[in-house]
């Protein structure tokens, strides 16, 4: 098992979301899972310009490589918006070809101190765990092919 941590922070552009989404915690989750598998970032500017995109090439670099992610674990920073945990795991949950009990998400706040509370922007950091495996266990081969 490896383990991997990522970060991002995302400054608002224009007027303030009322909640926050799946979109908003995939970037942290996509350095925590390349991370774990020692693969460095993906800087290409094509992929990165969508969250989901590129989350969706980190998890094919992992199988690519016989990795399958175990789980992943993102704490939101931000004041005053809503976080809805079970939509944002069911999203990616999708992405990862996992179950959306093993993605978790929580929001935190910074207790009115520094840019996150001044409504400037949120931070997210994650912690991603990947395995190795020979082959792609009956969970996961079914989950990929759209049967759960």
């Amino acid at each position: 098992m490896r383990v991997g941590i990522g970060c991002d922070f995302l400054r608002f552009e224009g007027e303030r979301p009322s909640a926050i989404d799946a979109g908003v915690v995939a970037p942290a989750i996509t350095d925590a899972l390349l991370g774990a598998a020692g693969l460095g970032t993906d800087d290409d500017p094509a992929v990165r310009a969508d969250p989901f995109d590129a989350l969706t090439e980190a998890v094919r670099r992992l199988e690519s490589r016989n990795y399958q992610v175990v789980n992943v674990d993102a704490s939101v920073v931000c004041e005053r918006l809503v976080l809805h945990p079970e939509s944002v795991a069911e999203r990616l949950a999708s992405i990862l070809h996992s179950r959306p009990s093993d993605v978790s998400t929580k929001g935190a706040s910074k207790e009115g101190m520094g840019w996150s509370a001044s409504g400037e922007g949120v931070s997210v950091m994650a912690v991603a765990s990947i395995a190795q495996i020979e082959d792609i266990d009956a969970l996961h081969a079914s989950i990929r092919s759209g049967g759960g």
